[in-house]
């Protein structure tokens, strides 16, 4: 999900089609290690999220970006039923099954079932179909994510990356070296 749409339909192919080249810093692993430590109070601080990132950039901004509300991403336009795309089908069967719903505890399973025969119900385009589209792109989107970066983080952090912490006495984050 990451690499065939955020980064390329979201990303290269939209630089591409304006001839310019875009970077992704949040996307670097070393980045997201180091952040990931900072005390959820710096991250959103008297309701402001990206608190801490629009203080370390706020003699760079303008008053209307450092005030400006963020924008939450929105998982792409596709119409969330089996036997259409096979690779959608293996989604489907691997992220919106009972066993991923129990692994994840994000979502009750009765509302994915739910959606997708109400979905199903529906024969014509209606505004009820689209937002039951809508749920299911995201509860998907959303177990994508979970499974590749929530659910195994500090394996994976252990054995490709290295760990980092936020030391509160130092006021700073400290880096150790990952296992190789």
């Amino acid at each position: 999900m990451l690499a065939p749409y955020i980064l390329t339909m979201l990303g290269d192919r939209m630089e591409m089609a304006h001839s310019i080249e875009g970077r992704t810093p949040f996307l670097d692993h070393q980045l997201f290690e180091q952040v990931r430590r900072i005390p959820d109070s710096f991250k959103i601080h008297d309701g402001v999220e990206k608190y801490v990132l629009r203080e370390a950039f706020r003699e760079d901004l303008t008053d209307e970006i450092y005030r400006r509300e963020k924008w939450p991403y929105s998982a792409p336009p596709l119409w969330i039923r089996k036997g259409r795309i096979d690779a959608l089908d293996r989604l489907i069967k691997q992220y919106l099954s009972h066993d991923a719903f129990e692994k994840s505890g994000l979502f009750g399973y009765w509302v994915v079932c739910t959606a997708q025969c109400l979905s199903k119900a529906l024969f014509f385009d209606c505004r009820l179909k689209r937002g039951l589209n809508s749920l299911l792109t995201a509860m998907l989107t959303v177990h994508i994510l979970d499974h590749l970066y929530a659910q195994n983080f500090e394996a994976s952090l252990q054995k490709y990356g290295r760990a980092v912490q936020y030391s509160p006495d130092k006021g700073k984050i400290l880096a150790n070296e990952g296992v190789d």
